[in-house]
């Protein structure tokens, strides 16, 4: 927050952090983060950006953050929040919610195409639908969520 020169704040717009063009963001490459999100990556300047291809991606976006390499990594909370725990000792990182983004995110299972790949489907969806009301599925889907974002997620999990 500092090096951003922002003062205390729960969400801030990509796209106006984007306006300075001394910024480089990072993020996962052709990994999809919404619409809006999504088209402010499209508009913004080429140069600031950073994709990083690969499965661990993330981690290698939040080392690049720590060495001054980008100035911000796009990603999810509980992906962020699980990376600071493992790569941020001195506790320099922080979390900023975005106002492109909704209040809830949905996650997607998806699989490649076969015979098979709607009961497959059908039979995920249907495991999912008795987790969510699950208490043990609560625990675990709060475990990675910054203390801030847990609240958000409570208010949904109890629908």
């Amino acid at each position: 927050m500092n090096k951003l020169k922002l003062k205390e704040s729960n969400s801030i717009s990509l796209k106006m952090l984007l306006k300075d063009d001394a910024l480089h963001l990072g993020f996962t490459e052709n990994r999809a983060f919404g619409l809006e999100i999504d088209n402010v990556l499209k508009s913004a300047e080429q140069s600031q950006l950073e994709a990083r291809p690969g499965g661990d991606a993330l981690r290698s976006l939040t080392m690049m953050l720590l060495k001054d390499r980008v100035d911000l990594v796009l990603g999810y909370a509980s992906e962020h929040f699980y990376a600071k725990q493992l790569q941020d000792p001195d506790d320099e990182l922080t979390q900023l919610s975005l106002t492109e983004t909704p209040e809830l995110s949905f996650g997607y299972v998806g699989c490649s195409r076969h015979e098979d790949s709607v009961e497959y489907l059908n039979r995920v969806d249907e495991v999912l639908r008795k987790l969510h009301y699950d208490h043990r599925f609560h625990e675990i889907m709060l475990r990675w969520l910054p203390e801030g974002l847990k609240s958000n997620l409570n208010y949904h999990l109890e629908k």
